[in-house]
């Protein structure tokens, strides 16, 4: 009896053990087909984000026109235009430690033969071991301006352009005591822009050119400035020139929100838009690698078009103040988060209106005229 039962037993086993190895040969060959898990991607490596180092070098008188020259090793000079009329250039000796030159209001003075007087150094600029400054001034009633070149070296001080040479060259007659004088260095020749309320005139001359004794020759390539619209009006206080590339000018203009490049014929045409931006922009430097590099202050209003056809989107949008590096065709920005400010500075209320490259600190040197610092901002990438 048992032995039939075990044999239905077995015949049962060997079906079903039939069935699963019929089941595994079939699953074989779609195990064998399955994808190995995927390898798993490399890590993304951290974005570097660049950050503005902002250093304070020394503290001067806040609120104050201030105008730097950037010398040769670690050396730069400024003077802060005074209330009283008693201007003097300082500058770093061979310690680094700053010290007063002799190159004073009461030396121009003396050298364009007035016994007294006061008067204003308004612009500074570096060449050749030579400092080159504009003065104006006066004695009583009499206007007195100049432009002229100093050597710290030696001491010496030559007079470029007396006050008769310039009366010439503008023909503003007694409103030059009015007009504000900004030396421009470009590439080549430099320019001598006098401007005021009524006049504006940019004169051209040669440094390199300058004969030992000869007084130096103005040229007046262009009476005024056109652009695709019209006549830019240069007497706006919103109008700020400063040196473009190869020998040209560049023209922060603030009314129109437009930076133009100027060229040696007075032709002006756009170069970038500045709608949207702050309106505490600083004239910019050009770099071959970052574009035009402004700072910007935190104003209460942004840059607007003037007319319907310059409406834009702003080239930028960021917080302020920041540090722009714009170009026709790329752009980015620092922001005060990725401010890193050494010395007894307020990094929100920087206002910087114009910066200096200075190629033996890797950075630009700058007056905050908030502060009254004297300060070096350098891009760590």
């Amino acid at each position: 009896m048992f032995a039939p039962l075990a044999l239905i037993f077995a015949s049962v086993t060997v079906a079903v053990m039939g069935r699963w190895l019929i089941l595994v040969l079939f699953l074989m060959p779609l195990a064998c087909k399955r994808k190995p898990n995927p390898t798993p991607p490399p890590p993304v490596p951290a974005v570097s984000i660049p950050t503005l180092e902002i250093q304070s070098l020394m503290p001067l008188l806040p609120g104050r026109p201030t105008h730097l020259a950037i010398a040769a090793r670690q050396q730069f000079y400024w003077v802060q235009e005074t209330t009283t009329g008693d201007d003097t250039v300082f500058g770093l000796d061979s310690q680094m430690i700053p010290a007063a030159t002799p190159l004073t209001t009461a030396k121009i003075l003396s050298e364009l033969g007035a016994s007294s007087g006061t008067g204003n150094i308004q612009s500074l600029a570096w060449a050749d071991d030579q400092l080159y400054f504009y003065f104006i001034g006066g004695q009583s009633a009499r206007v007195i301006a100049c432009l002229g070149r100093f050597s710290p070296s030696t001491g010496r001080l030559r007079i470029l352009a007396n006050t008769e040479s310039i009366d010439r060259a503008t023909s503003m007659g007694p409103s030059l005591a009015l007009a504000r004088g900004q030396i421009i260095a470009t590439d080549g020749a430099w320019w001598l822009w006098l401007r005021h309320t009524d006049r504006s005139i940019f004169l051209r001359f040669d440094p390199a050119s300058l004969a030992p004794a000869s007084p130096i020759e103005f040229h007046q390539p262009f009476t005024s400035i056109q652009s695709p619209n019209g006549t830019l009006a240069m007497t706006l206080p919103q109008m700020h020139p400063s040196a473009g590339p190869d020998g040209r000018l560049l023209l922060t203009d603030l009314h129109s929100a437009t930076l133009w490049t100027i060229d040696r014929a007075g032709q002006a045409t756009i170069t970038l838009s500045l709608v949207g931006l702050s309106g505490g922009l600083s004239t910019p430097v050009v770099d071959p690698k970052l574009g035009f590099v402004f700072f910007a202050a935190a104003a209460a209003e942004p840059l607007s078009a003037i007319t319907i056809d310059r409406i834009a989107e702003p080239p930028v949008r960021t917080s302020y103040p920041a540090l722009l590096m714009l170009s026709a065709d790329h752009s980015s920005t620092i922001d005060l988060q990725h401010f890193h400010v050494t010395g007894n500075l307020d990094s929100s209320t920087l206002r910087i209106d114009r910066l200096y490259p200075d190629p033996s600190r890797q950075g630009y040197l700058a007056y905050d005229s908030t502060s009254g610092h004297l300060v070096l901002l350098k891009i760590n990438q």
